[in-house]
Parts: structure tokens; C-alpha cells; sequence
């Protein structure tokens, strides 16, 4: 099975990945938390906060600092995430400006809003201690900000709500560990894909058990040409396999997605679906004294495979492993599946030719004139050919199933729309001339208009335009994971503050920098290490598209 091998692997790796971003790790309880909090709250320096809180419209946020301060920058991984998270960019640049990236973790603090916030509190406020404690406390950390990914974006939100009602002796204004944010692809309106975890499920069941049942059923028949005398043997195999491959979908897959996921239904995703309470009525709150702004993604292709490249790495997210901005090609998965289903093709039509063959050789077996001797062989043909007719029904069931799982995962997104609201739309028009061609022979002529198709109906000079229909099911804009819309919701964000991730820098053979280009197709995984990751880092530290509070010092 070697040139399927590898698929079975990636398509089990990736979509168990693709769960683990939007699943949960190990729950501890809020109240164990709360037994440390003794300990970090002696490290609380309240000194730069409380009364510097910005005052100003949003429009207007700005920031003065010393020369001599530096800025803690935190960066908050989202669902399924870990520190690693943000690895390959937060120190990026840190040679040209002055700040201190520190990376912050809630992996194993994500059963609700409330756990997840007081552990990114007491961890915010470890790092800031520990910053301190390394510059020897000769630097203050002067109006910190923070920088969330996806899930992260929200828990920001929710401790900068907490902030500003003083919920309680920690979350209080003079305890803010940060005073702005960024939020990069966060679901601010909401995720259908939050609760759609059993809907993965299945869709990574159906993926390993359709496409490994048509690998092994493919690669039996292929036996049964070499060795025809084993074909009893691998009839009883190819018949077993189906159940073979199921038992390894049922079993290795959901509990896969268990080990991953700790939870495929906690309660903190269905705290910002759509229509969740939560997300519409608690969390909808701005302080208008936070600054804020918002970077999002817009892939124009959705496709499960091209968010599913960056995947299936170390771990779902993480690109510690991955170079520095690196993460540009999401071609990768898209072109393999594309390759896989031309084989399968291939395959089946192969089989069906063997399946012709052996038929041929069939009917040229007449057992009364050959005798009985020839009886053990016609049977061992009915055997080949049965596990032939069994590959070519497993192939052309996966031929399909790679078809139709795109708009499946769509759905689950809610990236596309329902059938009831296709449109149709017009892709041409057939210019019909004054022309005849007589087409049929001599006893039955018949003449028929000539007509090539234009796109623009004034590009026709005949005698009619006729329009050219297609059903279309356009999809919303998305970043295959998040709606556009939904990352664009931030309560209190002015328009001018929210931006697309459509610029990168290029660069000539000696480094140089030679212009800033735009291009977007930045997915929700790709945003946290891509080449317009690294410009959106500099639009923030510049303060371009951004409140100048967020700008920070050059070095020299």
C-alpha cells in the first residue's frame, strides 16, 4: 500500500488536529485555581496602573512613554492551543522595537470563561513578575497590551469586562495586567463550529472508513492479478475489510479525538456559538477606555484541506516546528487530495478492465466440453472477480465521498448557504447568428443555428443573446473557520481599526526591502505564522490601521 500509506495517516492526523484546535483539554475546577492565587499575589505591582487608565474617545487613544520603559506585549493562544502557540513570531521583533513578548497559557484551564480567564490572569501576572525580576527591576512595564488568537481574543474580552466592573478582589482597574486589545480571527459574533464536534466526529469516521476501505479493497483486487490462486483467500479479506477498517474509525479516531479533545462537548464552546446567551448578552460589553483593534482572515478557496495543512504538525497550532513566517503554502493537502481522487480513478478503471477480462474468460469456459477439470479454475475466476466488483464499488464510493466532503465541512462551519438559497447567475450568453448548418444525412436534414458564447451580452452582433444560467451557492466570506463577520463583531472597534491580513513585505536577493504587496487568503490556522502575520505585527508595533496606544518605541 505504499502510495496510499502516508494518506491514511495525514487524513487520521488532520482531522483529529482540526478537533483538537476547536476542543478542549483537561478541565480544573475554578475553585483549585484560586487556591494559588495567595501565592502570585504578592507579585502584583500596582504602581503603573489603575489611574493611567486611557481616557480618551477610541478615536483619539493614545500613548507617551520613556525611552527608558519597555512594553510587556502578552500573546494568548486560542482553543486548543498551548503556549507554543504564538513561538515562531512574538520575539520576531523584538530587535527593532522595544517590548517584552511574553506568551501566555490556559491549555489546561479551558472548561468556561471563568476558569479560563482567572488562569490567564494569574499566568499574565507571573510572566509580568518574572519580566521584572529579570531586567534586574530596572524597566517597568508600562501599559501593557495583549495581543489574543481566535478563542484568545475572547477571553480578553471577558477579563476586560471583568476589569472595568471590578468582579472581584483580583479582577479590579487597579489590578489590570493589560490595557488594550488585539484580537486576531476571533469569533466576536460567535462560531458554528464551536459545537459541531460530534459532526466532526463522524466526518473524520467516514473519511478513514470510506477512503482506507477503498485503499485496502483496491490493493486486494490488485493481488488477485498477481496470485489468481489466492483469491478465495483475499475475497474473505476484502470481505472483512470493511468491518476491519470500521473498527479502526469507531475506535483508534474517537478515541483519538478524546485523547486530543478532553471533552468534545464543554460547556466554554457552546459559550460562543451564535446564538449563545453568553456571547449575546454578558459578553456584550466595551469599556470604552480600552483601546482596541482587529486583524482577520479571509480565505477566498475554504477548502477542509487547505485549513487542515498547518494541522497536522507537532501539535494542532503550534509552530515551533515550522519557520519563522513560514506557514504560506496551503496548497499542499488540496493538490495530495486532488492526486489521491485521479488515482482512485485510475484504480477503477483499471479494475473495471480486469473485471471485463476475467468476464471474457468466463464465457469461454464451456465446463461440458472441458470438463469437470476445469471447474476448480471458473470458480477461482468468480472470485477474482467478485473482489474486482467489490474494489471498484469502495473506489467509487470514495471518489464521491472526496467530492461531496468539502461542502459538507462547509456546512458544519457555516461557511456556505442551504440549497433553498442558491441563486442563479448568469456565466455567458449564447450568441445565436443568422446562420444554418444542416447537420443529419440526406433523409433527414436539419438545419441548426450557429452560436458561440460570449461573457458580455453587448459583445454579441447576432440575432439573439441568450443568458447562460448556473446555480451558484456562494459562500460568505470566511477564514475557513470564522465568519468574516463574526471576526469583525468587536464591540466597540471602530471600522477604522479592523483590518484584513492582505499585506507582505518582498524582499530582493540581498534583503532588501523592495516593496509591501497585498494578497490575502490567510486562513484561521496560517494567520499565527505567515508572511502577512509578520506585517501585521508591524502594523500594530507602528501603530498603522491601529490605536497609536499600541505603537511602540524604535530602538536605535
Amino acid at each position: 500500500m505504499n502510495k496510499y500509506k502516508l494518506f491514511i495517516f495525514l487524513v487520521v492526523e488532520t482531522t483529529l488536529s482540526a478537533n483538537a484546535q476547536n476542543s478542549l483539554c483537561d478541565p480544573v475546577l475554578t475553585s483549585e485555581l484560586h487556591l494559588t492565587v495567595l501565592g502570585y499575589l504578592e507579585n502584583i505591582d500596582t504602581a503603573t496602573h489603575g489611574s493611567q487608565q486611557p481616557t480618551d474617545l477610541p478615536d483619539t487613544w493614545k500613548h507617551q512613554k520613556s525611552s527608558k520603559d519597555t512594553r510587556l506585549v502578552y500573546f494568548v493562544h486560542g482553543l486548543g492551543g498551548s503556549e507554543l502557540s504564538w513561538d515562531a513570531v512574538d520575539d520576531a521583533h523584538t530587535s527593532e522595537y522595544v517590548y517584552t513578548p511574553v506568551r501566555v497559557d490556559y491549555e489546561h484551564h479551558q472548561r468556561d470563561f471563568n476558569e479560563a480567564s482567572l488562569a490567564v490572569y494569574l499566568d499574565m501576572n507571573k510572566l509580568r513578575a518574572e519580566a521584572l525580576s529579570g531586567a534586574n527591576g530596572t524597566l517597568s512595564t508600562d501599559k501593557p497590551y495583549a495581543i489574543g488568537h481566535s478563542q484568545g481574543g475572547l477571553v480578553l474580552r471577558d477579563m476586560d469586562m471583568k476589569y472595568s466592573s471590578n468582579y472581584d478582589q483580583l479582577f479590579t482597574e487597579t489590578n489590570r495586567q493589560f490595557h488594550g486589545i488585539i484580537t486576531f480571527g476571533t469569533p466576536h459574533g460567535g462560531a458554528s463550529i464551536a459545537t459541531a464536534q460530534n459532526e466532526l466526529s463522524q466526518l473524520a469516521d467516514d473519511f478513514s472508513t470510506i477512503l482506507g476501505n477503498a485503499v485496502i479493497k483496491g490493493e486486494l483486487a490488485d493481488l488477485t492479478v498477481k496470485y489468481p490462486f489466492l483469491a478465495k483467500s483475499l475475497n474473505s479479506i476484502s470481505t472483512s475489510a470493511e468491518a476491519l477498517v470500521d473498527e479502526l474509525g469507531s475506535t483508534f479516531i474517537t478515541e483519538g479525538i478524546k485523547t486530543l479533545s478532553k471533552g468534545q462537548q464543554a460547556p466554554m464552546t457552546k459559550q460562543y456559538t451564535p446564538e449563545s446567551n453568553y456571547l449575546n448578552n454578558t459578553l456584550d460589553f466595551s469599556n470604552p477606555s480600552t483601546p482596541k483593534a482587529l486583524f482577520y482572515g479571509r480565505e477566498s478557496d475554504p477548502l477542509l484541506f487547505k485549513i487542515a495543512t498547518y494541522m497536522i504538525g507537532p501539535a494542532a497550532s503550534d509552530f515551533v516546528a515550522y519557520e519563522r513566517f513560514g506557514a504560506n503554502d496551503d496548497q499542499a493537502i488540496a493538490e495530495n487530495i486532488k492526486q489521491i481522487r485521479a488515482n482512485l480513478k485510475v484504480d477503477a478503471i483499471n479494475h473495471q478492465r480486469q473485471v471485463q477480462e476475467i468476464t471474457k474468460r468466463l464465457n469461454r469456459t464451456n465446463i461440458p466440453v472441458v470438463g469437470l477439470l476445469f471447474l476448480p479454475a471458473r470458480k477461482n475466476k468468480l472470485e477474482q472477480l467478485y473482489v474486482h466488483q467489490q474494489a471498484i464499488a469502495a473506489e467509487n464510493q470514495a471518489i464521491s465521498f472526496i467530492e461531496k466532503v468539502n461542502p459538507m465541512y462547509k456546512r458544519i462551519v457555516g461557511i456556505g448557504v442551504s440549497p433553498a438559497n442558491q441563486v442563479k447567475r448568469i456565466t455567458g450568453y449564447w450568441c445565436i447568428t443568422g446562420n444554418r448548418i444542416v447537420i443529419g444525412g440526406d433523409n433527414n436534414p436539419f438545419e441548426h443555428p450557429i452560436k458561440h458564447w460570449v461573457k458580455d451580452k453587448s459583445l454579441c452582433e447576432g440575432e439573439i443573446a441568450i443568458p447562460i444560467y448556473q446555480n451558484a451557492t456562494p459562500d460568505r466570506f470566511s477564514d475557513a473557520v470564522v465568519l468574516e463577520s463574526s471576526q469583525k463583531a468587536f464591540p466597540g472597534c471602530p471600522e477604522r481599526y479592523k483590518n484584513m491580513m492582505d499585506e507582505y513585505r518582498m524582499y530582493d536577493e540581498h534583503g532588501n526591502l523592495v516593496t509591501i504587496k497585498q494578497q490575502g487568503d490567510v486562513n484561521h490556522i496560517q494567520m499565527l505564522n505567515c508572511n502577512q502575520t509578520e506585517e501585521a505585527l508591524r502594523r500594530i508595533y507602528e501603530g498603522r490601521g491601529v490605536p497609536s496606544f499600541f505603537k511602540l518605541e524604535k530602538k536605535p
